[in-house]
């Protein structure tokens, strides 16, 4: 079982890749976003996330990879805090050199992640 990371700005087409990935390998599919969303529903939409969701998703990671199950994770950067993850680990950046097609899809997308809070150009 290997661990594929998905890097990449806001925008650059990461989560698209990652989904379409997962459905034609089996893989399970993580989002980091998922994660950090859950934890500002639960503590208020300014709550620093830091690096828990990242964590928490590495936790999950590393409980699939021990079943035998790839994983792709679906996250904005690279993180540092792998944890105890021993299997291989492909890290996959994702870039868009096309600012208006970066823009195009910032303000047309639907991340499927309910409160999740637009990301304005200016932040990419």
């Amino acid at each position: 079982p290997r661990l594929v990371m998905m890097s990449g700005l806001p925008g650059s087409g990461k989560s698209t890749l990652s989904k379409l990935l997962a459905e034609r390998t089996g893989a399970e599919l993580l989002r980091i976003d998922v994660f950090e969303q859950d934890l500002r529903n639960q503590h208020g939409a300014d709550f620093d996330v830091g690096t828990r969701g990242y964590r928490q998703g590495y936790r999950l990671a590393a409980r699939h990879l021990r079943e035998g199950r790839n994983v792709i994770a679906d996250a904005v950067r690279l993180a540092r805090c792998r944890g105890s993850i021993s299997s291989e680990i492909v890290e996959i950046e994702i870039l868009c050199s096309d600012i208006e097609e970066v823009r195009t899809r910032l303000q047309t997308r639907d991340t499927g992640i309910p409160g999740l809070a637009p990301v304005p150009l200016e932040s990419v």
